[in-house]
C-alpha cells in the first residue's frame, strides 16, 4: 500500500517531524487515497509542529505532464 516514516528530531534552531512518503503508482488509486488518508490521520498527533515532507506520491496532476518515452538511435 505504499510506505511513509515519521522520525521526530531536534535541532539546535527547534524540533522537526520528518516524514517520507513512497505512495503506490498511478494506475492503484484506491491504494494512493487510502495512504494520504492514512498519512493524514498519523500526522495529525503533530498539529502545529513543524512538519517536513519528503515524497514521492505518483500521482499524476496532469495529463499533459506525461513524459514520453525518447529513443535515440
Amino acid at each position: 500500500m505504499g510506505s511513509y516514516i515519521n522520525p521526530k528530531i531536534e535541532c539546535y534552531s527547534g524540533k522537526y517531524v520528518l516524514t517520507n512518503v513512497y505512495a503506490p503508482t498511478s494506475d492503484k488509486e484506491n491504494l494512493q487515497i487510502r495512504l494520504i488518508d492514512t498519512l493524514k490521520d498519523k500526522l495529525a498527533i503533530f498539529e502545529g509542529e513543524n512538519i517536513i515532507i519528503g515524497r514521492d506520491f505518483n500521482i499524476l496532476l496532469d495529463q499533459k505532464l506525461i513524459k514520453r518515452e525518447v529513443v535515440v538511435i
